[in-house]
């Protein structure tokens, strides 16, 4: 039937398994990431009420991202504060320029485009991996088309400013 070697070797595989489980539990609750207090508790009863909060940002997390004390145990992306920044009040508030035109009619043989996106990065070669950035435009600027090449198209910015943007951040 059963030997009582085969049974004690069951039993010690599984006090170990359970034992090491434990500890990796242990561990995790430990040393966790983003933990408010490095080796305590998790808990929010455990986090302070006052604005001295602030001081448990992580070091890649500026203090104002933590606008009130309650939200330093939440992850960024539950924080109430920041989801109200990312839809669409910050747009509110944000500073628009004025979209850069060119002064004089286009000379013969050049087409002009205008931006369709915020923020279209201006490359220094037809590649987004390869290439460097050296400027950026903005939803509204007018360009100059001076030559494509594969999904890619050189620009000129009425500051004078020649690269490369993907072909589909222009319209018209």
């Amino acid at each position: 039937m059963f030997d009582l070697t085969s049974l004690n070797a069951i039993q010690v595989w599984s006090l170990t398994s359970v034992l090491g489980v434990l500890l990796f539990a242990l561990a995790l609750r430990r040393f966790a990431p983003g933990d408010p207090t490095p080796g305590g508790p998790r808990s929010w009863r455990s986090l302070p009420s006052t604005p001295s909060a602030a001081r448990l940002a992580p070091a890649h997390e500026s203090p104002a991202t933590l606008t009130t004390p309650g939200e330093a145990h939440l992850p960024r992306w539950l924080r109430p504060s920041l989801r109200a920044e990312q839809s669409g009040e910050r747009v509110a508030t944000q500073e628009l320029r004025e979209p850069i035109r060119f002064t004089s009619p286009p000379r013969r043989g050049v087409a002009r485009s205008t931006v369709a996106y915020r923020l279209v990065r201006v490359t220094d070669g037809p590649d987004d991996h390869m290439s460097v950035e050296i400027g950026r435009l903005d939803r509204g600027d007018e360009v100059e088309v001076i030559g494509d090449s594969e999904g890619y198209l050189k620009v000129r910015t009425p500051t004078g400013l020649e690269g490369w943007v993907p072909r589909m951040v222009l319209v018209g």
